[in-house]
């Protein structure tokens, strides 16, 4: 009898898949960002970043741009100095 009363209509009710569709939406909404971001640091030096229509994988990627961020900053003196600052 409990198996009867529980029907599809029951199952599938409007809120909770208003409240799916949102969190859908809300995710979609910080990952795409997040994937231009990182799509975008992986683009070689050649690459033009604002052609368009923009593309959203790099053709030939590269990791130079993070070589460069930690060859160029001294990013290990930053952490000692903050490290230090709250002893």
């Amino acid at each position: 009898m409990a198996l009867k009363s529980m029907s599809l209509k029951s199952t599938l009710r409007p809120a909770p898949l208003l409240q799916l569709l949102l969190l859908i939406l809300l995710a979609m909404a910080v990952l795409v960002p997040l994937l231009w971001l990182v799509s975008t640091s992986l683009k070689g030096p050649a690459e033009d970043i604002f052609t368009s229509p923009p593309s959203l994988f790099p053709t030939q990627p590269s990791l130079d741009a993070y070589g460069r961020l930690f060859r160029d900053n001294p990013l290990w003196t930053y952490i000692f100095k903050i490290g230090r600052a709250h002893v």
